[in-house]
């Protein structure tokens, strides 16, 4: 799959919701299902500055790319994850 793909799936499945709480209970069950963060990801150089939660942008290299992977960190966090 794609990054356009991937960008395109949870933006076609909101627009098929028309209730903005269901919409929001469907991000907080993807966010769910998301792998949590390592404990040696949560390092001050990784974390993002300024945020209501405890949130931190990994870059992962891969096939020459750089992809950054966020995450914000439980309990603390008072939005979703997967927002």
């Amino acid at each position: 799959m794609t990054l356009v793909e991937k960008q395109e799936q949870p933006t076609a499945a909101l627009s098929r919701i028309r209730d903005a709480q269901e919409r929001f209970a469907y991000l907080v069950e993807r966010g769910r299902k998301q792998e949590a963060i390592e404990a040696a990801s949560k390092s001050d150089a990784f974390k993002v500055e300024g945020c209501l939660s405890n949130l931190w942008l990994v870059p992962r290299f891969q096939d020459g790319k750089c992809y950054y992977w966020h995450r914000p960190g439980l309990p603390s966090a008072q939005v979703s994850p997967g927002c």
